[in-house]
């Protein structure tokens, strides 16, 4: 009787394993994502927010379009859906000690869909993560 119990127990944590293995915590992707442009992020978020896109696109989300098409995205498909942002402290970039690197990313259904490097200083910028690094003001 125990064994019959514990043969169906064992296949159950198996096929959650392998599950686990094919779905990828949204953090790592992103982490991972990023990590192809160079780029080290703390070790968590240091914000995780929803956002919904418009249905129509906006100027300035016309121009995040462009930024992201710079590395082979677009928001377009995501028109109308809801997704969540990603925010990271940027690690390692030398000459900007002084100022908070931040890297963005939009996730739809664990897929990375669009990303930016910012700062959030009066000066700042917003690059494509495949950019070439502004030079620091500080």
């Amino acid at each position: 009787m125990l064994k019959r119990m514990f043969f169906p127990f064992i296949i159950t944590v198996a096929m959650l394993i392998v599950f686990r293995s094919f779905v990828s915590n949204p953090e790592t992707l992103v982490t991972d994502f990023f990590a192809k442009y160079g780029y080290s992020l703390s070790e968590k978020p240091i914000e995780v927010s929803d956002f919904t896109f418009p249905t129509v696109l906006s100027p300035v989300l016309k121009n995040y379009d462009e930024l992201e098409n710079r590395i082979g995205l677009s928001i377009k498909p995501y028109l109308g859906k809801s997704v969540k942002r990603y925010t990271y402290r940027v690690l390692n970039v030398p000459g900007f000690e002084k100022e908070e690197i931040r890297a963005n990313a939009l996730v739809y259904k664990n897929k990375v869909i669009a990303a930016d490097i910012m700062t959030v200083g009066l000066n700042g910028f917003m690059i494509a993560p495949g950019d070439k690094m502004p030079e620091s003001e500080g």
